[in-house]
């Protein structure tokens, strides 16, 4: 169905139609035109403009049912917002249903059992604050203002990857709903091959409107790794970060970001704008004088611009890049995983940085630890194989600047492919390639076959598919 007939088909459902979706439900029912529309409707990545038929702000779980119900009804598909950062947009839509969740937020914790139980609205940081009340944690981004629904279901990179895992890999429960508005419970023994699909599966199988965690002792003081150096020094820095891997702990975890320094708060004047290598992570050890001992090595590298590392607060830590990639301005971005960080490689990564705008950024996050040991089949997210995930993005703020600023990731990407570890990508920065559907494919390796056999169960016309889509079994293209 072509998107033009899509939407007369929306029109023609006329005001009846919609008054009767919002009599079932205690949210908000938003349509083109009216006050709310303009501001609900975005995400983060303003690359996108996408213009949803109807957009409905759930508050809780009747109304995400009678929301899919009324999609099912009509023949629309449902796009679904949680914090709305995914690179690729995909939490709006053109012409179909828009599921906001953000003001399905609540959080709640048993620090007996330690687990969490987590709404699908709420943020990183808004789980952070809850659980560490209890100094307790499970792994999270680097930020705190991404979504929690999406960087689950996407599998989920943080500070504790190497100690904890990933995010998803300390689900032990959610409820969804499905594409026909039925709602079930899934865990290892409830569901449990829907539950397999949605540790790494994405948005693909319903709307999750609830997550259980099992959290970890963390905090609420960790060594926090704040240190940058010149960017004259981003070899001998690459060099000293992937020998001190080798042979460190895996209590500790940190980005690697190569950027220009942008003029944030604390930030020196002289700093401002030039080019510079950080390392920020952390320790997750109780033990700070230890963890100041295993940290060490990272704090000389080479003669550090500035190094703010030190005992830090956990959830202070997950603020302190929020404002990394400001709200509402065009990105583009693309990540591959990548084997050992050789010398070859790092004069890659070097010079594609040094020919970077003054808006781009390249980032490398060292994997391995315990979200290495994890066997490809046990969750949807795959192989972990890789030593590391290298991410580069662009921003723009002129649209003058837009070509340019693609071009430069495309040609970084391209530069980097022959290090590859294999032709996937880190599918939470994912969905802006070329054939998306083969990177899709490759992310997945021998999981993809299962998936989408999963997805013809649960989502067999693939209402579900402003994502990075796995079709179901009989639409594939083979």
């Amino acid at each position: 169905m072509s998107k033009e007939i899509l939407a007369e088909g929306v029109c023609d459902l006329g005001n009846r139609e919609v008054s009767h979706l919002r009599d079932a439900i205690h949210g908000s029912v938003i349509l083109p035109g009216e006050p709310a529309y303009e501001h609900t409707r975005k995400v983060w990545n303003a690359l996108f403009d996408r213009r949803p038929a109807v957009i409905v702000v759930c508050r809780g779980v009747s109304d995400v049912v009678e929301t899919v119900k009324f999609a099912s009804r009509y023949g629309l598909p449902v796009s679904v917002r949680g914090g709305g950062h995914h690179i690729a947009g995909h939490g709006t839509c053109d012409n179909g249903v828009m599921i906001d969740t953000s003001e399905m937020r609540a959080v709640s914790v048993n620090p007996v059992r330690r687990i969490a139980t987590v709404q699908c609205g709420a943020t990183a940081g808004e789980v952070i604050r809850e659980t560490q009340r209890f100094g307790l944690a499970v792994p999270t981004g680097d930020v705190s203002k991404v979504g929690i629904a999406g960087l689950t279901l996407g599998g989920g990179m943080g500070y504790l990857r190497r100690k904890y895992g990933l995010t998803c890999d300390n689900l032990i429960g959610a409820d969804i709903v499905l594409a026909d508005g039925s709602f079930v419970h899934v865990s290892a023994d409830e569901n449990p091959e829907l539950f397999w699909a949605i540790r790494g599966g994405g948005g693909n199988f319903g709307v999750v409107t609830s997550f259980e965690f099992q959290l970890h002792p963390v905090g609420p003081m960790v060594m926090g790794i704040q240190v940058t150096y010149s960017g004259d020094d981003m070899a001998v820095v690459l060099r000293g970060c992937r020998d001190y891997l080798a042979t460190g702990t895996v209590d500790v975890s940190f980005n690697i970001a190569m950027v220009a320094i942008p003029p944030l708060p604390g930030v020196p004047p002289h700093l401002v704008g030039q080019r510079v290598v950080t390392l920020n992570g952390m320790h997750a050890g109780k033990d700070l004088e230890q963890a100041a001992l295993d940290i060490e090595p990272l704090r000389r590298l080479a003669t550090p611009l500035m190094d703010m590392s030190g005992p830090v607060d956990y959830t202070g830590l997950h603020t302190m890049h929020d404002d990394r990639i400001p709200e509402g301005v065009p990105a583009y971005g693309k990540s591959l995983y990548v084997g050992d960080l050789d010398d070859e490689m790092i004069n890659v990564i070097k010079n594609a940085v040094r020919n970077g705008g003054p808006m781009s950024m390249a980032m490398i996050w060292p994997l391995g630890g315990e979200m290495a040991n994890v066997p490809a089949d046990r969750s949807a997210f795959g192989d972990r194989g890789a030593s590391s995930v290298v991410m580069m993005e662009s921003l723009w703020q002129d649209p003058s600047e837009e070509e340019p600023a693609i071009n430069w990731v495309t040609s970084f990407y391209d530069a980097l492919r022959p290090y590859a570890y294999n032709d996937g990508t880190y599918l939470n920065m994912a969905g802006l390639e070329e054939d998306v559907e083969a990177i899709i494919r490759a992310s997945y390796g021998r999981n993809y076959e299962r998936l989408a056999i999963i997805k013809r169960q649960y989502d067999p016309t693939n209402v579900f598919r402003f994502n990075l889509n796995i079709a179901p079994v009989d639409e594939r293209i083979n």
